[in-house]
């Protein structure tokens, strides 16, 4: 191989005069160099990104997400080129009819053939919805809050179901649903990223979609499974000691989170927060205790080799995604959701080292201040032991059980 003045793209060493490997980067496509030694270590997860080869064009690749077709890598690319994904045998495919599950039986098309329950990691092009304006960038300082809810149909009916919401946004632009391979007979519900304004704004709406749902046989709060997961824009935060705290808030009060999230899973795990190592205030100068998460966001690391499977993952660059919540399609239990991350966004945002030390971020003086603010109904109604009804925004205090 030829010799090149320039940094590995994967490690970071210098490969100044040495033996380097051309790849290419998955999100840019461009040609990028790594060293020897990360050419040699194919397939370890290092900074959020893993190198790879791609079973089906042959590229190597260095790239955020590592797809699996049968236990073979394929890069983005050719997934979204070619290949669509099954969720119910949890995997790509390249040819219809090389599904044993018979996949084709799993596409819901609308009358214009266009696909309703989308590939697993579909996106499409973003909306964020402030009060009364939309626009296609996240504006600085303004918390945008994506949804992503997941349920499943245990009499099976998933397509009945993703007709309904599909009727009620047809052009999806509110929430769109992709398959997901942790769930059986189910699909994923994702939002655009709102403000807490646009959401309520948007609340008898989204009501309808929920109550839909569920009257079309799917379930979220008796289904192990599933979870819903809040995206959080990282343009939220004053700065990377900001973020330090809102993880602080998190991990430090695991008991009273998980009570509040209505379950404790293997895919929001509060491992990589818990108090591990000491580290340095970015804006302070002070010592603090935090976890190894929490320590390299203090830093001010916007990808901090965060596990997808973390309580909260750092992995995205543009947003923290908390993972924690039991799912639910009572719209009441949705938006309290919504409101603990706003609150807890609002609250850390002005602390000072000395309130952290003297115990600012226990969960009694969150919640306090959660209570004196007046602006979380939800969130209060939920921290006081209190369920919700599916149905209206109106009705949903009723306290009867979730579905």
């Amino acid at each position: 191989m030829p010799e090149v003045s320039d940094n590995c793209a994967h490690c970071g060493v210098s490969i100044d005069g040495e033996t380097f490997y051309e790849v290419r980067r998955e999100e840019s496509t461009e040609t990028v160099h790594v060293c020897e030694s990360c050419e040699d270590r194919h397939g370890v997860w290092r900074s959020g990104a893993m190198l790879y080869d791609c079973q089906n064009c042959g590229l190597t690749v260095l790239g955020d997400v590592q797809y699996i077709n049968d236990c073979d890598a394929i890069c983005s690319i050719c997934i979204q080129g070619s290949a669509f994904w099954c969720g119910h045998c949890d995997t790509y495919h390249f040819d219809t009819d090389g599904c044993d599950c018979d996949c084709n039986d799993h596409h819901v098309e609308d009358s214009s053939s266009r696909r309703i329950i989308h590939d697993y990691g579909y996106r499409p092009e973003f909306r964020f919805y402030d009060e009364g304006e939309i626009s296609s960038k996240a504006r600085p300082g303004v918390a945008y809050l994506g949804l992503e809810l997941e349920l499943e149909f245990p009499n099976g009916d998933e397509r009945g179901g993703a007709v309904a919401v599909h009727d009620h946004d047809p052009d999806e632009a509110r929430l769109w649903l992709t398959h997901d391979g942790s769930l059986e007979d189910g699909f994923e519900v994702t939002s655009q990223p709102m403000t807490l304004k646009a959401w309520r704004a948007w609340g008898d709406p989204f009501a309808a979609v929920l109550g839909t749902l569920s009257e079309s046989g799917g379930r979220a709060w008796s289904r192990r499974s599933a979870g819903i997961h809040v995206h959080l824009s990282r343009s939220a935060f004053a700065n990377s000691a900001h973020l330090a705290r809102f993880l602080l808030l998190f991990s430090t009060n695991e008991p009273a989170v998980v009570a509040f999230a209505g379950r404790r899973s293997s895919f929001a795990s509060f491992e990589g927060l818990r108090e591990e190592r000491r580290y340095r205030w970015t804006d302070g100068g002070q010592w603090v205790k935090g976890g190894a998460v929490v320590a390299k966001a203090a830093k001010g690391e916007r990808r901090c080799s965060s596990n997808h499977s973390d309580a909260i993952n750092l992995s995205n660059s543009e947003t923290i995604e908390v993972r924690v919540f039991r799912s639910s399609l009572a719209v009441g239990r949705v938006f309290a959701n919504l409101e603990l991350i706003d609150a807890a966004l609002n609250y850390t945002r002005g602390l000072t080292y000395q309130q952290v030390t003297t115990g600012a971020l226990e969960w009694s003086r969150f919640r306090s201040w959660v209570e004196g603010w007046g602006g979380y109904p939800y969130l209060v109604h939920c921290l006081s032991g209190n369920s919700f009804q599916v149905g209206t925004m109106s009705g949903t205090f009723n306290q009867i059980g979730e579905l």
